[in-house]
């Protein structure tokens, strides 16, 4: 089973960020709704992280949802586990 810690690095290592005019947007595409913004790429890298703390935490706070695996770190079962 993957820690908190490893499953945001996972997160965070599939992230995408594009460059739109003097911004920079990242998001993550297993994680609909989330994304981050700012002027640099570290500044957007930055926002996407803090907006992932409070998406996990909404989301397991509200029950509603099952975090996806992401890159195959699933928060709720260990390594090598089947379905």
């Amino acid at each position: 089973m993957a820690n908190y810690p490893e499953y945001v690095e996972a997160a965070m290592r599939a992230a995408q960020f594009e460059r739109v005019g003097q911004e920079w947007f990242a998001e993550i595409a297993e994680l609909p709704g989330l994304w981050g913004s700012g002027a640099t790429h570290e500044d957007a890298r930055n926002d996407l992280l803090e907006s992932l703390h409070e998406w996990i935490d909404v989301h397991v706070k509200l029950g509603k949802h099952r975090l996806p695996a992401i890159n195959g770190v699933d928060i709720y079962k260990s390594p090598g586990q089947s379905e």
